[in-house]
Order: C-alpha cells, then structure tokens, then sequence
C-alpha cells in the first residue's frame, strides 16, 4: 500500500518527473529491504557463493618490534640484533579494529601495558584485555606502529583494520592476498582546514 501512495503522490501533486523518477527508485528501494528482511526472517541466504568458489581467510607475514628497541638502537644504545623482534603468520580480519597477539608474544617482544580494553570477540562474548604500548608492525617495505591487544590465549594472530589503513593496504578478495591502496608506494592522505 504505501508503495502505491509513494508512486502517486508526484502524479497527482504536479511534481516534476525528476522527483517522480527519485520516488520509483525510492519504492524499488524499499521493495528490495523488504524482501531481503523476509528472506534473513526465514533464515535463508539472500547471497549465495556459487560450488567451487569459496572465500578462504587471507594470511600474511609481517615483522613486530619492540619500537623502545628500535629507538634504543637508533640511538646507539643497544646494536640492531639486540631489538626484540618476531615475524609471524597472521590472519587479515577486516572484522577486527585492531592487532591482535597472545600473551606468549607479548613477553617474548617485552611489550608494556597501557591500560586494558573491553572487546567483543567474534562469537560475542565480551572480554577485558591488555592494551600495549605501540609496537612496530612491518609490512613489506611498511610500517606503523600501533597498539595490540593481548588475547591470552588467542589461537590466530590477527591484522585488523587500523594497521592496515595505517600501512595504507587493502585487501584483493580476488586473489586473496594484501595490496596497496595506491599501488606498490604507500600514499598517506591528509585534509588541512582552512582558517
């Protein structure tokens, strides 16, 4: 019924076509919600991965270091070799905000505690976690450092949203792997108001 009134209401008022036009496009809008909140009431998949075409997880290397060492070492103070340092395997989760490590690395790299978190794991349990101090993330040849959050017992290390925007990567769920947003040189993008 109300798709009927919208669709009318330009007719009958003398509305230009234009807002006639934004009135059909609306109501097609609307007719697609619909039948897309019957379809997920009645648990059924609106979206459905054709045989043989299934989306994998998207792992990749990258190198964590102590960023206090790597300043020590700048400094002359410690030699290159003696920074704390770990590369491993993570799993690129666009669904996670942030680095994710476990108890064992966070030693092993001799991380401080900032402070602790409340995060929501994915089967939305909800936890208190450490938050360390920012820790160098590597990335081919980028960096950023970052804060991780410690899961004591995480079974995956995951690369989360804010790393990756900050090491200005991407996703390719085509060929399931790590990309730069502008190619092979990371392009950082900053907006400068005006007085």
């Amino acid at each position: 019924m109300r798709k009927r009134r919208f669709r009318s209401a330009g007719r009958h008022t003398g509305q230009p076509e234009s807002v006639q036009g934004m009135g059909k496009v609306l109501s097609l809008l609307l007719d697609f919600f619909q039948v897309h909140n019957i379809l997920c009431s009645k648990n059924q998949k609106v979206h459905e991965e054709p045989k043989g075409n299934t989306m994998g997880h998207v792992n990749t290397q990258i190198t964590l270091k102590n960023i206090r060492d790597v300043f020590k070492a700048k400094e002359g103070i410690i030699k290159e070799p003696e920074i704390r340092q770990a590369t491993i395997d993570v799993m690129v989760d666009t669904g996670a905000t942030m680095l994710v490590i476990d108890e064992q690395l966070f030693r092993q790299l001799g991380l401080d505690v900032m402070g602790e978190r409340r995060i929501t794991l994915a089967n939305d349990t909800k936890e208190t976690c450490k938050l360390t101090e920012p820790v160098e993330i590597n990335w081919g040849n980028r960096s950023v450092a970052m804060s991780a959050i410690v899961i004591e017992d995480a079974s995956d290390f995951l690369l989360g949203v804010l790393p990756l925007e900050g090491m200005d990567l991407m996703v390719d769920t085509v060929n399931q792997k790590l990309v730069g947003v502008h190619g092979d040189d990371p392009i950082y993008l900053a907006k400068l108001l005006g007085n």
